[in-house]
């Protein structure tokens, strides 16, 4: 599944501070000017590239408790944001 989390109101560094806390607990890896993130109790994977308007998102696997955590972490820190299918 790809997604794009749309939102303007951060800077680069911003998101990539995002990205370090919301993965601390998981095994991220950087891949294609993005980061793969992963688990190696659950069977996933979350591609994450950080883009002008938000976020790029790519997953596989059973992602849901992540991706539950990723939306949660990111409102909280980004406030508003449109998730929009590819």
């Amino acid at each position: 599944m790809t997604q794009y989390f749309l939102f303007n109101n951060a800077s680069i560094s911003e998101k990539k501070d995002f990205i370090n806390t919301v993965s601390e607990n998981f095994l991220v890896s950087i891949k294609n000017e993005g980061f793969l993130i992963t688990n190696k109790h659950e069977d996933f994977t979350f591609f994450v590239a950080i883009e002008d308007y938000g976020f790029y998102t790519s997953r596989t696997g059973n992602y849901f408790y992540f991706l539950g955590l990723f939306i949660e972490e990111a409102t909280g820190r980004f406030g508003d944001i449109r998730i929009k299918d590819k």
